[in-house]
């Protein structure tokens, strides 16, 4: 059992970021000494704080089938329990929701479409569970002289794999109302 966490409190440009090019006098420095800059951007900060448990059970065994062949089977078991802000921050967009023109009851002046945690249907991870994620693993192992200095290997396996968390940030810390820019 693993518990992932990532929390950030990112100050972005929150100063504000100013950019003199010289487009005024031909020269930035003289553009920046004059005051005439060209463009200016300032964000909030960027805040998420990612929860996520990874649970994950395995079996395996060893079969002696002949002397010659020995099979490896196994199963593992790891569910998706998606990760999720503990602030419950985030959102979603369905088109399904637009085009039937479905408002937010959570936030009731966000555009259609756009749906938040605590709206039907929508979890905190903004994805679903998934509790059925068994992968089964098959190997075999041959020893065509039966002296152990050669083998023939083969196997295979159904995998699934956890989503890193920096996956969700865009749901949290980039659509409004969190969104800081």
């Amino acid at each position: 059992m693993l518990r992932t966490r990532d929390g950030q409190d990112n100050h972005y440009q929150d100063n504000g970021v100013f950019n003199f090019d010289g487009r005024y006098s031909n020269d930035p420095l003289l553009d920046f000494l004059t005051g005439k800059m060209n463009s200016f951007s300032q964000s909030g900060q960027q805040l998420n704080d990612l929860v996520q448990t990874v649970f994950m059970a395995y079996a395996q065994d060893t079969y002696h089938v002949t002397p010659r062949l020995v099979a490896n089977f196994g199963l593992r078991w790891e569910p998706l329990l998606p990760e999720h802000d503990r602030y419950n921050r985030g959102s979603t967009f369905w088109r399904s929701a637009f085009d039937a023109g479905q408002v937010s009851q959570v936030y009731v002046n966000a555009p259609a479409g756009s749906l938040f945690y605590g709206d039907p249907g929508i979890p905190n991870g903004f994805t679903d569970k998934r509790l059925a994620n068994l992968s089964p693993r098959l190997g075999f192992v041959y020893n065509p002289d039966g002296a152990g200095k050669t083998t023939v290997r083969v196997s295979g396996a159904l995998l699934y794999d956890s989503v890193g968390t920096f996956i969700p940030y865009r749901m949290v810390a980039q659509k409004p109302p969190y969104g800081p820019q």
